[in-house]
């Protein structure tokens, strides 16, 4: 189920808190090149802080967050383009198609193919996340899309980069079943890629779908196998 070892993804002692409160406590993680981490606790536990710290968009109080053995936070204080997030509210730019936001993500990376070449990764990736032509979703606006396929298009985004670490917050939370095993399916590829993919969940088989469990309560961490 797994991809090729490698160092992959090492935090440690990370420890955030907010107005005074401790929202993460000394939290270590783990997660080796070509797996799947899931990261679990009760709402407002600190799940999303952490996936935010792992992508060097949080900065934390203590610890550190390594790829490979590289920093994740670049010198100039600019997180690690090798990452990509899936935030829970999709973030998505609501007067674009679900085809021009995968796009503009490629562009934003500095992808410099054909236009055509642009164009045909996208598509490839909505694909990849249950999205295909038949859905008759990828040329309307975003912002005129169901709350499922606004998630489908905002894990679309994250997959057509191509990126060594993806980090996904609620990635399934608005997806039946059927839908929930296609983006699964996708993040896996991912990570038998050479990739280490890190998912925020509150989705019991989800969680058990993963090769191991981080469970955050009381922004401390265990963690267990998947």
């Amino acid at each position: 189920m797994t991809g090729a070892g490698g160092a992959g993804l090492v935090a440690r002692g990370i420890t955030v808190t907010y107005g005074g409160r401790v929202v993460l406590d000394a939290v270590d993680v783990d997660a080796r090149t070509g797996s799947v981490l899931a990261v679990t606790g009760p709402s407002g536990s600190g799940k999303s802080t952490l996936l935010g710290v792992l992508g060097g968009l949080v900065l934390p109080d203590v610890g550190t967050v390594t790829w490979d053995g590289a920093p994740v936070v670049l010198d100039d204080h600019r997180p690690d383009r090798r990452a990509a997030l899936v935030l829970q509210g999709h973030g998505l730019l609501p007067v674009l198609t679900a085809h021009e936001n995968v796009e503009l993500a490629l562009q934003l990376e500095g992808g410099r193919s054909a236009v055509s070449q642009l164009r045909s990764r996208a598509a490839a990736a909505l694909v990849d996340a249950g999205l295909g032509p038949d859905e008759l979703t990828v040329d309307r606006l975003a912002e005129e899309l169901s709350g499922g396929q606004q998630q489908r298009v905002a894990v679309a985004r994250a997959l057509v980069v191509r990126p060594r670490l993806l980090l996904a917050d609620e990635p399934t939370s608005e997806l039946d079943t059927a839908a929930r095993d296609v983006v699964l399916a996708a993040l896996r590829r991912l990570a038998d890629g050479g990739a280490v993919v890190v998912i925020a969940t509150h989705d019991a088989e989800v969680a058990q779908w993963c090769d191991a469990r981080l469970d955050i309560t009381g922004g401390r961490a265990t963690r267990h196998p998947g």
